[in-house]
């Protein structure tokens, strides 16, 4: 999808990606999240990384 679903569906890996008390980017688009990467100074090289 273009959201990070995982935060609004509820799935997690114990600990993992959920174990958050305070999200602030999951309910950004992806490009409104490379838009802010990109303004905060973010490197391309981890821009342009491919999803593992």
């Amino acid at each position: 999808g273009n959201k990070v679903e995982d935060f609004g569906v509820g799935f997690y890996t114990k600990y993992g990606d959920g174990g958050v008390d305070l999200s602030p980017i999951a309910d950004l688009l992806k490009t409104e999240v490379f838009s802010l990467a990109s303004h905060l100074g973010v490197v391309d090289s981890i821009l342009d990384a491919k999803p593992t």
